[in-house]
């Protein structure tokens, strides 16, 4: 909205000092377009992780005892 406002006031005496407002105006909207984008990316990315690791296939698993071997447990 402030940015629509400054572009409008395009003429007069004080332009100069408008004109820079616009473009840092348009610099920090810039800035943070690409903040969000690399924080989307970043949740992205944490998101196809999570479900890749979480399956079964990709889990690690004991290897299973051999049947002629005996089975002792500790107690806790």
């Amino acid at each position: 909205m402030q940015l629509a406002v400054l572009r409008r006031r395009g003429s007069g005496v004080h332009s100069e000092k408008l004109d820079r407002a616009v473009e840092q105006l348009e610099l920090l909207i810039g800035d943070i377009e690409e903040s969000q984008a690399e924080i989307e990316a970043k949740a992205e990315a944490a998101a196809q992780s999570d479900t890749l690791g979480s399956s079964p296939s990709k889990r690690r698993r004991r290897p299973s005892v051999a049947r002629h071997c005996p089975i002792t447990y500790r107690k806790k």
